[in-house]
């Protein structure tokens, strides 16, 4: 198992990529500490499904945004686990609409989704990690960073702005063995992709490996990066999109 007894947060952890992630996870030997704010009966029915094939997990309930929640929901986790491994930064999403549709208030929202959260995580976990000497941060991205396009302002420059902290964050906790990495995140299994997964589709058109992400698919790359096989890999920017937006230097 390539992250055996690894203990492993992960944020929105209770539906679609997140419940994938938590499963590849698990697979691979990771002890999950299972976020969640209103999928609550998911993320305990994943959790308990997990401890019945003879894993480890929990769940805690809070609002990411809320610094002092997240910062009580890490010292719970060490309190329960004695250490914390890795945290996997699912929570994001935001407004859409078109120029004159947006409000500010659109992208203040977006930007707590997608950088106020991973703030919030990455300064609760970072003195545990520094103290049992090192840790891996694991930043779910998206294509849109790259591919703009009409109607998803918010989202764009909420992406952005998580990018942006994560290029700090690897140069300020590389010396603690603090590793950053972000996984960028196309056509994905969802609930909102549901149904959409046809071979005339113009995105799986698009797309070399004519098919969608699965959420699974997203956890084992995760695995990776976590694991010691992945021990000297920080600040990577790994696409994971079939082909669609080529990252070739």
């Amino acid at each position: 198992m390539l992250i055996k007894d690894k203990v492993v947060l992960v944020t929105g952890g209770g539906r679609n990529v997140g419940a994938g992630i938590v499963r590849s996870l698990a697979g691979h030997g990771a002890t999950l500490a299972i976020n969640c704010y209103q999928s609550v009966d998911l993320a305990q029915a994943l959790a308990g499904s997990i401890e019945e094939s003879g894993g480890k997990a929990g769940v805690w309930q809070c609002d990411i945004r809320d610094t002092d929640a997240v910062k009580k929901m890490v010292e719970d986790i060490v309190s329960r686990y004695g250490r914390i491994d890795a945290v996997v930064n699912n929570v994001g999403g935001g407004a859409t609409g078109k120029l004159d549709e947006l409000t500010w208030d659109q992208f203040v929202y977006t930007l707590e989704m997608d950088v106020k959260s991973v703030l919030n995580t990455c300064q609760a976990v970072h003195p545990f990690m520094a103290a049992q000497g090192g840790g891996s941060i694991i930043n779910i991205g998206s294509d849109q960073h790259n591919t703009a396009g009409i109607g998803i302002a918010p989202n764009v420059a909420g992406k952005s702005g998580g990018l942006g902290l994560t290029r700090c964050l690897i140069a300020e906790l590389g010396p603690e063995n603090i590793r950053v990495n972000t996984v960028s995140l196309g056509w994905t299994r969802t609930d909102r992709t549901k149904g959409r997964d046809t071979p005339d589709n113009p995105t799986i058109l698009g797309t070399p490996l004519r098919r969608m992400c699965e959420p699974e698919y997203v956890g084992d790359v995760c695995a990776f990066l976590i694991s010691d096989l992945g021990k000297y890999i920080s600040g990577a920017y790994i696409p994971l999109n079939g082909g669609r937006t080529p990252q070739m230097g």
